[in-house]
């Protein structure tokens, strides 16, 4: 270890500029990995700091149209219940010869509401009365007995299903409500929203909800609706349950790949596409569960950009000092072993001047100096 020592000693002090050059030429790799550290930590305080205002901006958002939807489907309940208790609703059910004023009401009532559909199912599940009556398509006569708002609202409950339109084909939501005569339940009131509409009025932005089996049912683009989420209880449906509640022999899954970048969750929601960071929010009460997005691919591509700033910025600061650095302690080294070494030199002189080269005694000089 000395001996290396004295070997590195000798070349700075024969080769100061030799070797002050293969110092730094080693010095690289440290250099090269400290700037690209530091850069890569920058470009990750940034890119958390900005996706965490994402994500409080988006929690926003999705709390905004979690409490739309409610009150929307609060409002509409509330017209439901009133309706039950109205006679032209009751009359219908009762007598045949008041199914065609039902329908005109129903239709006044459809249009105020901005609904698709307004209509009135008799205990056997048949379609009495409908807004739509006018229409050549109507649903009046059709049998729903076998969709499940029905089935419940006949044992009093009310239900809010999503279902495609048997005769119509268009997606929405079925309020459903028992019309009560006395204690008995003479059929069922159905107001219909269709999907189109209640997207705009919640405002969605990027992104998609899906009913209780995990369906699409309001998205953002038409190319994600009636598809489902992966792994939700709509992928293990039958050809015919399939086809009963949504009109498709199959149900496609939503295209969802899931990236992670420094522990950041992120989407990529088509292929090739931008990434996302996600919202999930159950809207428990109404069976409805929000996804929504927000793009982040320009965060991303502005945290790269600033780490290869950084990164070079970094890299030529370190390439300088570094070199100043090395060449100005090499110097000292070097200055310091030229003054040992010359003090040694001076040592062994003096002892050379006060010694005799042949016997190695005491000479004249140093008798006459100690005396």
């Amino acid at each position: 270890m000395k001996s290396l020592k004295n070997y590195l000693l000798f070349h700075i002090e024969l080769r100061p500029a030799i070797s002050i050059i293969v110092i730094w030429v080693l010095s690289i790799p440290i250099i090269f990995l400290t700037a690209y550290g530091i850069a890569r930590n920058w470009e990750k305080n940034y890119v958390a700091e900005q996706i965490n205002l994402a994500h409080k901006s988006l929690a926003q958002t999705t709390n905004r149209i979690a409490e739309m939807a409610t009150f929307k489907f609060d409002v509409i309940k509330k017209y439901a219940s009133l309706l039950t208790i109205t006679n032209r609703v009751n009359r219908s059910l009762l007598s045949t010869d008041y199914a065609e004023q039902a329908s005109a009401y129903l239709q006044r009532v459809g249009n105020v509401l901005t609904l698709h559909h307004v209509f009135i199912l008799n205990k056997n599940g048949i379609c009495i009365a409908s807004s739509d009556q006018d229409q050549h398509n109507s649903l009046v006569g059709v049998d729903l007995s076998d969709r499940k708002y029905f089935q419940d609202a006949m044992v009093g409950k009310s239900y809010a299903q999503f279902v495609v339109g048997r005769v119509s084909s268009i997606p929405g939501f079925h309020v459903a409500f028992p019309i009560y005569e006395s204690s008995e339940i003479l059929g069922v009131l159905v107001l219909k929203m269709d999907t189109e509409t209640l997207y705009q009025q919640l405002y969605l932005p990027t992104g998609f909800i899906t009913d209780r089996e995990g369906v699409v049912v309001i998205a953002d683009s038409p190319s994600r609706m009636l598809k489902v989420v992966p792994g939700q209880p709509a992928t293990r449906f039958s050809p015919q349950e399939c086809q009963q509640r949504y009109q498709r022999d199959q149900l496609e899954p939503v295209y969802m790949k899931e990236y992670t970048f420094d522990d950041i969750q992120l989407w990529e929601l088509s292929k090739g596409g931008d990434l996302h960071i996600s919202q999930n929010l159950s809207i428990n009460n109404l069976g409805l569960h929000i996804y929504a997005f927000t793009n982040v691919t320009k965060i991303l591509e502005e945290g790269s950009d600033m780490f290869f700033r950084d990164f070079i910025i970094l890299l030529s600061v370190f390439f300088i000092s570094t070199a100043f650095i090395i060449g100005t302690i090499t110097t000292i080294i070097r200055d310091k072993y030229m003054q040992i070494s010359l003090q040694s030199a001076n040592t062994q002189l003096q002892l050379l001047a006060q010694h005799d080269s042949l016997t190695g005694l005491l000479n004249r000089r140093m008798f006459d100096s100690t005396i």
